[in-house]
């Protein structure tokens, strides 16, 4: 194409006119036409612009060398309402046929859409069938009308990159430029916020961390965990989306969502279930292997594209051959060998015009020559195939930019290419000129997109294996390059292209940086996916301290990703664990890599009900941090220390361990370790010790402990420590002290909580609970089958601690719903978890239930009191006074009915004196018992 730049500055010096183009003899003789100040084109350049420009017709002028008029045009501004991406089709797409009828049904959707009721419509077809020409054309019906075109565009080479559709949106509708500062594309992201009248304060922090764009000073940190930071983030971009609907009806495109990642998958799910009260409709095209999850809605449409028919698949022929018929016999071979499919048609179609293989012979194209039976291709790919070799000169460009991608841009294309500048360009410019590629943007900020994915896998595909890793190398050492120098280059792209180019070490260098940022935004899928690729990389390595230090790292990565996807007790996390300790063992990897296993692997121990491997890591890591004198790691290892031994029934060693814990606990400065560990470690501390108090007998310090978290979480801020600890402190104190209607109260109000920040695991461990109480309160058959569903869900999560208490409450719920057999049955469940786990903190209740279903079987008087004296003696030994206290209620009352020589007087009054306070059930029913007793 050529395009004539004219004097800018209104002086008409040939000297200071400017030209670029493919042929100066054209650009030098059309420069004699340049008005100051005016860019003129010639018809192959308006051909590629599209509607970008509003033009203005010069008519044919006769030019001294060439032998026909040449048509020029004046390109007056940049066209209205008009998207970049239209504006790059729109004279370059599949001509539009036979599909009427499903325009007319996207047509009626997208009134409806107008009148305030929000729709989907979801187009599934296979590669080539028309999908995106139906948007166009959608597109051109609805060009006259007021509206906002939104396009999300997935990619194969992206398909786990978290949130890539969007933040690829926000980067083209931003206009971000390579190199720009952070301060630069900050100043555009809050002015693309404040089109929609946002308040940028409150959405472009998420995003630009979302964009992985530097803050520099403008925004206080996001100091919040990964799974809060992708809830915000979600809520910020759909708040976008609703904010443009109130400007104007919109119009969002999501392309290819076969290839969409698991993120970018959940944000959309969730803004198509607030589409209906939305002026917007939603076109979501995919192949038929993509499994649509939200089918059946009733805002949701569902088109399956059929291939054409035989009169579909002639006219639209004739249409690509400019309304010229082909000869009969050529016609024929194009319709059988593209069986309806439309990319197939239009490109076999242009293979043959370009064959010269016809001759136009008045207004038709006839045979030039015999037709021999290869002379016309029998693929698609063969078609394309053709078409490149024509352009033999080019097709290396097109190759490389089907090696970097889909979608590529002109800088990373020059980057890589033998030839650069207007030479480069003028390639380009040949390629879209056979509508092979379209271009958007000018040089050297362009970007280019091939016409269909097939375009690009078959340009590929022509690559030789040697070629094609020397590219990929290439490639990745470019954008290697360019992310010294910005912000925003994606890992896992580079991880892919040195993959490819079989560079085995730095490809599983990027896959763990590709998994870590992943981690960073909650995208655990997709992260597991990278640790997946990056030790498939490290497998090809020769052994040595670089393939195990990378491998460490992988491993510590992907029991990361499992803890979050499957929880810490399942095996494989374990497997993963493992893996890293073994290493680590070898003399590899950092004492921070070691803490980070060693804490895993108590806290997956310890989720699992294994206490006594649990309690000997967490030991492990206290020696780590004394060797390295570190406070942090002191407080983590004593914790862990003190929880092991709780759950063990060593209460007063718990609280030992606690009070080491303590000394080490900066109560502001650990406050970050909140993100890091899922919940503040340091008020961990002081939960557990709240719960060792109580078992202990020593009310009242517990409440002095209580109230300090409740003033700390006042001013915490961190929504899963705040429901976590309000929780352990609290709901689970209060069940303790055998409170339930407290216990209730407070569930119902964390839960609302759970529920306005998306916190499901600690909601459905709180639901747990209450469905517990509600058994413990009204125990029918009902209310204790949806307590046990409940609980099961809780298993789900991998979690076997407190199952001693739970079969301990279970046994008894089930005694007083009348149901001794099934309490049984649950106790001797319960007693068995006990010797396999060493949960022993619950076994005093458990023998005091057991005396209790004694009562009930027979009555089995003397078995009842070896139980309850068995219960009294184990509480005794643990020092827990409370559920000393509870068992020894039942045999006092047990000798008083049976008029037993023992004294219950002296037996009550010794535990109450080892009690510190009156306000609890226990005590209360003592005192009562004692009353009744005088």
């Amino acid at each position: 194409g050529i395009v004539v730049v004219g004097d800018l500055v209104g002086q008409g010096s040939a000297q200071e006119q400017a030209v670029v183009g493919d042929t100066p003899n054209l650009a030098a003789r059309l420069q004699a036409l340049a008005e100051p100040g005016a860019v003129l084109i010639a018809e192959a350049t308006k051909r590629l612009l599209g509607r970008t420009f509003e033009l203005k017709s010069l008519g044919p002028r006769v030019v001294k060398g060439f032998g026909a008029e040449v048509i020029a045009w004046a390109v007056l501004r940049d066209a209205e309402n008009v998207s970049r991406f239209d504006a790059s089709h729109s004279l370059g797409m599949t001509p539009f046929v036979g599909r009427e009828h499903e325009v007319a049904m996207l047509l009626d959707r997208w009134r409806n859409a107008t009148d305030g009721e929000g729709q989907v419509a979801l187009l599934s077809g296979e590669a080539g069938i028309g999908k995106s020409r139906i948007l166009a054309a959608l597109r051109e019906r609805i060009s006259d009308e007021p509206h906002i075109a939104i396009r999300y565009q997935c990619s194969p080479h992206h398909i786990n990159d978290a949130f890539y559709p969007l933040t690829s949106h926000i980067r083209q509708a931003a206009r971000f430029v390579d190199g720009e500062s952070p301060g630069a594309k900050l100043d555009k992201l809050e002015a693309l916020i404040a089109r929609s009248a946002s308040d940028a304060t409150d959405i472009a922090p998420v995003l630009a961390s979302l964009l992985l764009i530097p803050f520099e000073g403008r925004y206080p940190p996001l100091e919040m965990a990964p799974s809060e930071q992708k809830e915000r983030t979600i809520a910020a971009l759909n708040a976008l989306f609703e904010r443009l609907t109130k400007d104007a009806p919109v119009l969002a495109l999501l392309e290819d969502a076969h290839w969409i990642d698991p993120t970018s998958l959940d944000a959309f799910g969730r803004l198509i279930d607030r589409i209906p009260s939305l002026r917007a409709l939603l076109l979501i095209t995919f192949r038929p292997e993509f499994l649509a999850p939200w089918v059946g809605r009733a805002h949701v449409a569902s088109l399956q594209l059929s291939r054409f028919g035989r009169r579909q698949a002639i006219a639209m022929v004739e249409r690509v051959a400019g309304g010229k018929g082909l000869a009969p016999e050529v016609l024929e071979q194009i319709v059988a060998k593209t069986d309806g499919v439309p990319l197939f048609l239009e490109e076999l179609t242009k293979t043959v015009l370009e064959s010269g293989l016809l001759r136009e012979v008045a207004g038709t194209y006839a045979l030039a020559s015999a037709l021999t039976p290869l002379a016309i291709p029998s693929t698609l790919q063969d078609a394309l195939m053709a078409r490149l070799d024509r352009l033999a000169p080019v097709k290396e460009i097109a190759q490389i930019g089907a090696a970097i991608g889909r979608e590529f841009s002109y800088r990373l294309l020059e980057a890589v290419s033998p030839i650069k500048g207007p030479t480069l360009q003028s390639a380009l410019g040949q390629l879209m000129a056979a509508e092979l590629i379209h271009e958007r943007g000018s040089p050297p900020e362009a970007t280019y997109v091939f016409k269909h994915a097939l375009v690009q896998d078959t340009a590929y595909a022509s690559l030789l294996r040697s070629r094609r890793a020397r590219l990929h190398a290439d490639i990745a050492r470019a954008l290697e390059q360019r992310s010294a120098n910005q912000s925003d280059a994606a890992p896992a792209t580079i991880a892919h292209h040195y993959s490819e180019a079989g560079l085995a070490e730095p490809a599983a260098r990027y896959w763990l940086a590709a998994a870590e940022l992943a981690l960073s935004r909650s995208a655990q899928t997709e992260a597991e996916r990278y640790v997946d690729a990056g030790l498939a990389q490290v497998s090809r390595l020769a052994d040595g301290s670089d393939r195990q230090s990378l491998e460490l790292s992988l491993q510590i990565a992907r029991a990361n990703v499992l803890m979050l996807l499957k929880g810490y007790a399942a095996a494989e996390t374990l497997a993963a664990l493992t893996e890293a300790k073994r290493l680590l063992d070898g003399g590899f990897g950092s004492d921070l890599q070691r803490f980070t296993v060693l804490n895993g692997l108590c806290s997956a121990n310890h989720q699992a009900a294994r206490l006594d491997p649990a309690l000997a890591l967490a030991r492990e890591i206290i020696e780590v941090a004394n060797r390295e004198k570190d406070t942090t790691y002191l407080m983590i290892g004593y914790r862990l220390q003190g929880v092991m031994l709780y759950y063990m029934g060593r209460n007063r060693e718990a609280l030992k361990s606690f009070a080491h814990a303590e000394r080490y606990r900066d109560p502001v400065r650990h406050r970050p370790l909140s993100y890091r560990f899922g919940v503040d470690p340091g008020l961990d501390i002081l939960a557990f010790k709240t719960l060792a108090l109580l078992q202990l007998g020593l009310i009242g310090q517990a409440d002095r402990v209580r109230e300090e978290i409740r003033a700390e979480l006042a001013t915490h801020g961190h929504a899963p420590t705040v429901a976590t600890f309000t929780f352990l402190s609290d709901m689970v104190a209060e069940d303790l002290l055998g409170n339930h209607l407290a216990c209730e109260r407070i569930g119902s109000a964390l839960a609302a909580y759970c529920a306005e920040h998306q916190l499901e695991q600690i909601r459905t461990i709180v639901a747990e609970y209450r469905t517990c109480t509600r058994a413990i309160l009204e125990p029918t058959i009902e209310n204790i089958r949806v307590w046990r569903s409940a609980h099961e869900v809780i298993l789900g999560f991998g979690g076997m601690c407190d199952e001693s208490e739970y079969g301990a409450q279970l046994a008894e719920i089930l005694l007083s719903a009348g149901d001794s057999v099934g309490a049984e049955t649950a106790l001797r469940e319960a007693f068995a978890f006990v010797e396999q786990s060493g949960e022993l903190y619950w076994l005093a209740e458990l023998h005091r239930v057991d005396g209790q279903i004694a009562l009930r079987r027979g009555p089995d008087r003397a078995r009842a009191e070896t139980c309850f004296q068995r219960a009294i003696d184990v509480a005794r030994g643990q020092e827990a006074r409370l559920l000393e206290l509870r068992a020894a209620i039942d045999l006092a009352r047990l000798w008083r009915d049976a008029g037993s020589a023992h004294d219950p007087r002296a037996l009550l009054q010794s535990i109450l004196a080892e009690i510190e306070g009156e306000g609890t059930r226990d005590v209360r029913n003592a005192r009562a018992l004692l009353a009744e007793i005088e």
